[in-house]
């Protein structure tokens, strides 16, 4: 209904589509003063209501494909900054302010699933504009506009990928040329960010307090990452980077330092059996490689890294779950020493401390100071690691601590003592008894099956303790 200077339109679709629009006409074109659309059932809009109000309520939303509808559907045509040349259709002007609202029960982002989801669109203060997210998973607020940074603060940000959409999501091998970068992600045209969150999860990792600023480098193509600070009840980080874009291709830098009060609830967080006790330990880094930030091309790696932990245990593990021991194929070498030594190592290989530290050239970890100082013995290590190639070639040995400790001397026996008879050693073996007292390892080939040989062991006399 209406005439030559308003009009009022009434929609009706079914029973879930219900919409009222007025629109003015004047010399400069179409107003539309007031659009009220209601879509799904039971969408209940928020009162009173703003001149532009959509409410829309669904069962599932795919988020992710919306993104793409949205930004393929943004002609250039659309900018408030293209006006229409004389003689052209007359434009449409758009009421303020505004409101777009969402529910939903079921909805997906990038593979993260989001139960219960209400979105909520409006103006904010000043001349931003402000998206209120609630969800099972999330509770938050972005704001952006105004020639000022987006600003992302949540309450509660829970991220656990969907299991069957990331086994479905196809994997790119560390050898594999990396596909190029899409145009929408050039680092130079990245919005500046702050980014602050109360209570951060990663699967089952709480993460705690997590915030960090992305600041826009249009100058040399890139962004940097700067102020990342991570503080978790079992993990804390500190963090900066860049990434920078250019014709020759993508170049990202990532230096942090990282601490854990304790290794095994770490692992077990991160969905892994754990080979170690509750042992602390520090993790830090400086490393640089040619692709994007979130896809490393191993092959390119190129920097530092070092590590320590406090004392702890090192008890049964599996050849690939152990992180850096896998790497080095330790945790081998460890159970052999416990099936030849059982007497000593059948609880557990105890230690003060493990340190190590490492250079990387073009993807290959150069190793030379590995040190276990343990309560049996000490091990040491070294070698190289080509990430790029998949190959490793390390050298370890093992030196018993046979200095004034008779269990370990009975173990380490080249006639083996044990039970009974470590409580009357001299009486068995006399003042002198032949000890091992190194024992060598080499490993090498490729890092999913490196073969691991034992190269010797040196043996001397050494008197018992209270024999001398």
């Amino acid at each position: 209904t209406g005439d030559s200077q308003q009009a009022r339109i009434e929609l009706t679709l079914g029973e879930q589509i219900r919409g009222l629009a007025g629109v003015g006409f004047g010399p400069n074109g179409a107003r539309v003063q007031r659009l009220w659309l209601s879509a799904g059932a039971g969408a209940q809009p928020t009162l009173p209501r703003a001149p532009l109000d959509i409410a829309v309520r669904v069962a599932d939303l795919p988020l992710d494909d919306w993104l793409v509808l949205l930004k393929d559907a943004q002609p250039a045509s659309s900018r408030p900054d293209t006006a229409s040349p004389s003689g052209t259709s007359p434009k449409i002007t758009w009421p303020t302010p505004y409101r777009v609202s969402v529910q939903t029960s079921r909805a997906r982002l990038w593979q993260y699933p989001l139960n219960q989801l209400r979105l909520s669109i409006g103006p904010g203060k000043g001349a931003r504009q402000q998206l209120n997210v609630t969800a099972e998973q999330a509770d938050g607020t972005l704001s952006w506009g105004g020639n000022q940074p987006v600003q992302a603060q949540f309450r509660r940000l829970w991220l656990t990928p969907n299991v069957s959409a990331a086994d479905a999501a196809p994997t790119v091998k560390p050898a594999e040329k990396p596909t190029s970068v899409p145009d929408e992600l050039n680092p130079g045209r990245l919005p500046a960010v702050q980014f602050r969150c109360d209570d951060c999860r990663w699967q089952q990792l709480a993460l705690g307090k997590v915030a960090f600023e992305l600041r826009p480098q249009p100058e040399q193509n890139g962004v940097q990452l700067t102020e990342l600070r991570l503080d978790g009840p079992l993990l804390q980080a500190r963090a900066h980077g860049q990434w920078l874009q250019h014709q020759s291709g993508d170049l990202s830098r990532l230096e942090w330092q990282s601490s854990t009060s304790s290794l095994q609830r770490l692992w077990q967080a991160l969905g892994k059996a754990s080979p170690f006790s509750e042992t602390p330990a520090r993790l830090e880094g400086q490393l640089r490689w040619l692709d994007v930030p979130w896809r490393p091309n191993l092959a390119t790696l190129n920097g530092r890294l070092g590590a320590d932990t406090d004392a702890g245990v090192l008890r049964e593990v599996n050849d690939r779950g152990a992180g850096l021991l896998s790497v080095l194929s330790m945790e081998s070498v460890l159970r052999r020493l416990r099936l030849d030594f059982r007497d000593v190592f059948e609880q557990g290989f105890y230690f003060d401390r493990i340190s190590a530290s490492g250079e990387l050239n073009n993807g290959v970890l150069q190793n030379d100071d590995l040190a276990l100082d343990g309560a049996a013995g000490n091990l040491r290590g070294g070698g190289r690691v080509d990430l790029g190639a998949e190959r490793l070639d390390y050298r370890l040995e093992f030196t018993p601590n046979l200095t004034g400790n008779l269990p370990v001397l009975a173990a380490f026996a080249v006639t083996p003592v044990t039970g009974l008879y470590v409580l009357a050693l001299s009486k068995v073996l006399g003042p002198m008894v032949d000890v091992f007292t190194r024992i060598r390892y080499q490993i090498e080939g490729p890092l999913e099956r490196p073969k691991v040989t034992e190269l010797g062991r040196e043996r001397k006399r050494v008197a018992v303790p209270g024999n001398e």
